[in-house]
């Protein structure tokens, strides 16, 4: 999936500079480029809290099943 969005977003940027070279300037697609930018950080962010919540959620189910100190409540 990561490779498929990288590969998305390589071809998205390499489309939008052909068909706006002629409309902006460097100083304009400069200014697009750092919003892009941002923008890719925020997602990585996205990304990161969301696998940080799902690590926590399938840890507390895990200390659930084995309790706090690791062995099984079943005896």
């Amino acid at each position: 999936m990561d490779g498929d969005a990288a590969a998305l977003l390589r071809f998205m940027w390499e489309a939008w500079n052909e068909v706006f070279r002629s409309t902006f300037e460097l100083a304009e697609r400069s200014l697009a480029s750092e919003e892009v930018n941002r923008m890719k950080l925020e997602l990585r962010q996205t990304m990161f809290d969301q696998k940080f919540r799902d690590e926590r959620k399938r840890a507390g189910t895990l200390r659930q099943s084995f309790g706090d100190n690791g062995t099984s409540f079943i005896q």
